[in-house]
């Protein structure tokens, strides 16, 4: 019988099976390794590395992180943090990538790939200061890669720095051709600055030369759309669908663009097709209602859009560590206000003026720890509070697990947001720790938040219910993800500082 301590014996045995074919051998004996892993860092990065050829990304990590961490205070490769970090990636663990991969560059800061897998993985947590400050430093180190160029272009397109993002795809597309993602990209660029004709033309021949790249399709028919060619967009729509029947963005973008053409009976056919595929699904639901106003069921769209019932406004729990929620909040608006990953508008959020952060939940301050734990005990009360209702399409599909995300935006005076919902998301919310005097003691509505109002102006022979919400410090707003909801302008001095998350499923 092996001795539990030899684990490079189990370790080559792994590997042994592997190379013979008997993957389910190696599965089972890298599950022992597990049970009784060993202590060399040698041999838990050779289990590792077969848990990736197996396709266990999870013991892959695990692995991995124990191989580090056995080294003590000696630094493990380059190669190994790089590995875990595009591991964790596969996980959605980004946080744990970005700590990973800003090890293998403190081993070896002039490796461009990893400088590029950083800057991606900053641009999904919305740190795009640092992601902007990655794609650069990759460029520098490697300036004839065009992929480089094009991810560069990308984050400053996301920071409305549109004229350098404009002369960094030229260049990308430059070194590489009519690569149809940078096509797609520098047309998404043309659209936002207006160049609509220009962006549709490109994208066309785009779509025509490369039928099967979706997103050039998905990005026409967004283009078509904003120029009011609805039935050419719904067309673009269709193939996109064909192409990608699980895409949620298609269908969605589909059922609004019959909805704006007038067509409301198809929109809500498309809506209903679509939630028979994704039960529940933010953006479908959001569909459906707009759907069903514009048809005049107003039973229906009420069924759906309860804001009495779904919305909820509690004051938060007093976090662990503090002695009153005064105190809490004064901590938690300056960790808020100081965040180093707040821009400016940035151009895939509803903040249409004022300063949005990325990911809170990337080494969180302590303040907000204390409000995770404080929210989770307030979302607990919320799901005892949902009534028995299990053929709504929203208390019906209460997650069993999920993830949080965690943002704060800070406005001064004309911040505000545009209409949004959150479309793949279950439950959102706002917590607000610091509201200027004007919006505490005036009248409203500006700074309030504001339920029931779409993006567009879609038809409704029925009169849309506006529910307006006056924050105030120390409240907390939990509302469904497919909600449409909107920040009035601020009208007086700031700063207005709100957390805003949303409960996403796994």
């Amino acid at each position: 019988m092996m001795h539990p301590e030899d684990g490079a014996a189990l370790a080559e045995l792994t590997k042994e099976a592997l190379r013979t074919g008997q993957r389910d051998r190696a599965a089972a004996l890298l599950n022992e390794a597990r049970a009784r892993p060993p202590r060399a860092p040698d041999t838990l990065y050779l289990l590792a590395n077969i848990a990736l050829v197996l396709h266990d990304e999870a013991a892959a990590v695990e692995l991995l992180d124990a191989a580090v961490r056995a080294r003590g205070d000696d630094p493990a490769p380059a190669a190994w943090y790089r590995i875990l970090g595009e591991t964790c990636v596969g996980q959605g663990k980004l946080g744990a990538a970005i700590h990973a991969f800003r090890a293998a560059l403190a081993i070896d800061s002039n490796a461009p790939d990893t400088w590029r897998w950083l800057a991606r993985v900053l641009r999904r947590v919305d740190d795009l200061p640092a992601a902007v400050s990655a794609c650069r430093r990759a460029v520098e180190l490697s300036p004839t890669d065009w992929a480089a160029q094009g991810d560069l272009a990308v984050v400053l397109m996301d920071m409305r720095a549109f004229e350098e993002a404009a002369a960094s795809f030229d260049e990308a597309i430059a070194r590489a051709g009519d690569v149809p993602a940078l096509v797609v990209g520098r047309a998404r660029l043309d659209a936002y600055c207006g160049r609509r004709s220009r962006a549709i033309a490109a994208l066309e021949d785009c779509a025509a030369k490369n039928p099967s790249h979706v997103p050039a399709l998905a990005t026409l028919a967004l283009a078509l759309r904003d120029e009011g060619r609805f039935g050419e967009a719904a067309g673009a729509f269709r193939r996109a669908i064909a192409a990608a029947p699980g895409e949620a963005t298609f269908w969605c973008g589909l059922g609004r663009t019959l909805l704006e053409e007038g067509q409301a009976r198809e929109a809500l056919d498309v809506a209903v097709d679509f939630l028979q595929r994704r039960p529940g699904h933010a953006g479908g639901l959001a569909l459906e209602s707009l759907a069903r106003l514009a048809l005049g069921d107003e039973d229906g769209a009420h069924r759906l859009l309860d804001h009495d019932r779904f919305v909820v406004r509690r004051t938060l729990p007093v976090p662990a560590g503090y002695p009153d929620l005064a105190t809490f909040n004064e901590a938690l608006a300056a960790a808020a206000a100081t965040h180093p990953t707040l821009h400016r508008a940035p151009l895939r959020h509803a903040t249409a003026a004022g300063l949005h952060s990325g990911s809170l939940l990337v080494d969180p301050a302590p303040p907000i720890e204390a409000f995770q734990a404080a929210l989770r005990v307030a979302l607990d009360d919320y799901f005892q509070a949902l009534p028995d209702w299990p053929e709504h399409p929203f208390v019906s599909r209460r997650p069993s697990s999920w993830s949080l995300d965690l943002w704060c935006v800070v406005m001064e005076r004309g911040g505000h947001q545009i209409p949004h919902i959150h479309p793949e998301a279950w439950l959102s919310g706002v917590y607000y720790p610091l509201i200027p005097e004007g919006v505490r003691g005036g009248t409203g509505p500006g700074g309030w938040l504001a339920f029931g109002e779409p993006d567009r102006d879609f038809p409704s022979p029925v009169k849309r219910r506006i529910v307006h919400v006056r924050p105030e410090e120390g409240l907390l707003v939990l509302f469904p993800s497919y909600f449409f909801h909107r920040t009035i302008a601020l009208d007086t001095e700031g700063p207005r500082i709100s957390v805003a998350f949303d409960l996403v499923p796994r």
